[in-house]
């Protein structure tokens, strides 16, 4: 069964029955699909206010062929603060994820440099709408210790 975006009430009572839960993959499952016309607004924030705020131990969040966006980057990126334990984030294969969601993203991990480092230091972006110069530019952007794969 694939999880669309309506399911997001019943990811969240099962989440929460897992307090010590350190790895969720939730790819290949089109949790995007209507999360634009959502009340709750973009999948991008609902994982940040919703998810992120129910797994305190997640280490690890496979987002690959979700459907995000550059917009919910954005929003995904300001849930950060919340989520101390996130060290490795997959976003592979969302064709609509680009250069400037991915900026918006780091530009989210630079603010949390003036904090204490967050832990975060893989992310995987294979498969995404990135250009051949955007590697560079990206990887140069990122916080020290961050690998970007691509």
């Amino acid at each position: 069964m694939w999880l669309a975006f309506g399911h997001q009430e019943i990811i969240l009572d099962a989440l929460r029955q897992c307090p010590r839960l350190t790895g969720l993959a939730l790819g290949e499952n089109p949790l995007a699909r209507g999360a634009r016309d959502a009340s709750s607004g973009s999948l991008g924030k609902w994982l940040g206010d919703k998810l992120m705020a129910c797994t305190p131990k997640l280490q690890k969040l496979g987002l690959g062929d979700t459907g995000l966006n550059d917009d919910d980057l954005k929003e995904l990126g300001k849930c950060f603060n919340p989520s101390p334990s996130l060290k490795v984030l997959g976003l592979s294969s969302n064709k609509d994820v680009r250069r400037q969601g991915v900026e918006a993203l780091l530009k989210a991990l630079e603010r949390e440099r003036g904090r204490e480092p967050h832990p975060l230091h893989t992310l995987i972006l294979s498969k995404c709408s990135l250009e051949a110069g955007d590697a560079a530019a990206l990887r140069d952007l990122a916080p020290r210790g961050l690998e970007i794969k691509m």
